[in-house]
């Protein structure tokens, strides 16, 4: 996409996508090479944010554009390169945003989405083994939904 069509200022850009400053607190992330959004990618980001993880509100998803919640500020790796000595307390902080996630119930989709991954042809045997133990977990915790 040219500049002249941009929907908004370019914040950041990705991989596979660039993050437009819509305004209004919201920015447009857009897949490049006209690749749609994951379909799920709204779910579960909905799905973490709802359970405490600290996600970007999304707003509306459309083809190759999600709109959601603008996170101003630096990365963590930018404030440590600028301030070291914070380390341990932006450890704690990954700690506990590590500890969030894995607190959150697991979509009953995902458990399908492993389980045909582990059939797959190309899985390497410690995949695998790892990807048992994690759907070996969710049963055992019960904490699947469907």
């Amino acid at each position: 996409m040219s500049r002249a069509n941009a929907p908004g200022r370019l914040v950041g850009s990705g991989p596979y996508t660039d993050v437009y400053d819509i305004g209004g607190g919201r920015v447009l992330r857009r897949y490049r090479d006209g690749a749609a959004v994951p379909p799920r990618e709204a779910e579960v980001m909905t799905h973490a944010r709802a359970h405490g993880v600290p996600v970007p509100e999304v707003f509306a998803i459309s083809g190759t554009d999600i709109i959601m919640e603008y996170a101003r500020g630096p990365t963590m790796f930018q404030v440590l390169t600028r301030r070291p000595w914070t380390l341990r307390h932006h450890a704690r902080l990954l700690a506990d945003l590590h500890a969030r996630v894995h607190a959150v119930p697991v979509l009953g989709w995902l458990i399908s989405a492993a389980r045909h991954r582990l059939e797959g042809p190309s899985l390497r045997a410690a995949e695998a083994a790892r990807i048992s133990r994690l759907l070996r977990s969710a049963r055992l915790t019960d904490r699947t939904r469907r």
